[in-house]
């Protein structure tokens, strides 16, 4: 990610985004003057919530889920906007099983 990020600084990027190699994780980190050099790497749960609020506004239906040690944020939001909710153990193999 400090290629990337240094890659966005160079070119003044909006967003900077790399995954790993089988593309099960995510990093992202946008520009913030305040952060240490320029840049603020985002939190999974800020990641997260970004694309559900994204889905939401879009109009795509069906039940949100996340694990217990991500943040609460997207269930008060789910609540807040009337989507399905669920909080699963922590994995794939447990968030999909969240229908």
């Amino acid at each position: 990610m400090d290629l990337v990020v240094a890659l966005a600084r160079e070119i003044g990027a909006d967003i900077a985004i790399a995954n790993d190699p089988d593309a099960d994780r995510c990093a992202v980190a946008v520009p913030d003057a305040g952060a240490a050099g320029g840049w603020r790497l985002l939190r999974g749960d800020d990641v997260g919530i970004l694309l559900a609020d994204h889905l939401m506004r879009r109009g795509r239906t069906g039940r949100y889920a996340t694990s217990i040690v991500s943040s609460s944020l997207l269930g008060a939001v789910c609540a807040k906007r009337g989507h399905p909710y669920a909080e699963t153990l922590t994995g794939f193999k447990w968030i999909v099983r969240a229908v």
